[in-house]
């Protein structure tokens, strides 16, 4: 059964109405503080800190920043969220193993193409000074669970957050959230209207092989193995009985290997499942350069 790559992580929080409620249920409720990083000599290492909170019972290290760094409390970074919209349901939160704490919401669903799709928005927050306080519009398409983690063109699917706890300018944040939402969706249904017009002049089979061909970039068994793999799951998925209305176009091709990036197996055992979400949600760069190579060389 096909999922969302934020199926198996975090909490569930589909039951909470607020941001409070999503925080509790989910462990998120923690504060943070500050402290010296100190050398087994006593000696105070300058100018870097230790960002601290107790999770449960367990004090625990969450980074090592500037001693200027400006901690974001989880409550603060997400209160904007109750003045988004009455619709806006909350469905998992946690924290990632490379400290990124999400939020991840969703709002009605749209159609576009005749499919039912759910902009989801993932909030992100941290305290080691990886990530920025940003909510990220991930479009998930039903009927597969596929998710479209792509900035289309110049049509953006992130929107920066400001730290402030002033009611206006949280009311401010989300209407800008929302307009965002919009506007990205609106620019999403153009892009796949477009490229569901643009017809293959090649066999989706050679355009698959020879895009993982060039992607393994070497000529030894293994690669050429592996390229074979990767071509078949993903001509599986363009094969699939709900991609049947766009074969033959770039839309179609689209389609399937979004199915290739959301579901492909684990490259490694040591691959976790936050590391998927990750990787799919917030850097997909194997769909890129695909829709890129599909897109200049091979449509007419």
């Amino acid at each position: 059964m096909r999922t969302t790559t934020w199926a198996n992580i975090g909490k569930d929080v589909s039951k909470a109405k607020s941001v409070d409620a999503v925080l509790h249920n989910a462990g998120l409720d923690f504060e943070v503080t500050t402290q010296p990083l100190v050398t087994e000599s006593g000696m105070i290492v300058p100018n870097k800190v230790a960002t601290v909170a107790t999770i449960g019972d367990e004090p625990k290290i969450l980074g090592v920043v500037s001693k200027n760094y400006n901690i974001c409390q989880n409550r603060d970074a997400f209160e904007f969220v109750d003045t988004i919209s009455d619709e806006l349901e909350f469905e998992r939160a946690g924290m990632t193993h490379t400290g990124m704490v999400y939020v991840i919401a969703k709002l009605p669903t749209v159609d576009i193409l005749g499919d039912p799709f759910t902009p989801y928005t993932i909030l992100q927050n941290s305290f080691n000074g990886e990530y920025s306080l940003k909510a990220t519009i991930c479009p998930l398409r039903i009927v597969c669970q596929n998710q479209f983690s792509y900035a289309f063109g110049h049509s953006k699917n992130n929107v920066s957050i400001l730290h402030s706890n002033n009611m206006i300018n949280n009311m401010a944040q989300a209407n800008e959230l929302l307009r965002g939402t919009a506007t990205y969706l609106s620019q999403f249904s153009n892009y796949a209207e477009s490229y569901a017009s643009m017809k293959l002049t090649t066999s989706p089979e050679d355009l698959i092989h020879k895009f993982f061909e060039q992607a393994q970039n070497s000529i030894s068994q293994r690669a050429d193995a592996k390229t074979e793999e990767n071509s078949q799951l993903v001509l599986a998925a363009y094969n699939e009985d709900d991609n049947q209305n766009f074969k033959g176009t770039v839309w179609g091709l689209m389609n399937a290997f979004s199915d290739y990036t959301t579901h492909k197996p684990s490259a490694s055992k040591r691959s976790t499942e936050d590391s998927k979400f990750l990787n799919v949600t917030f850097n997909p760069i194997l769909f890129q350069n695909f829709v890129n190579f599909v897109q200049s060389e091979y449509v007419r």
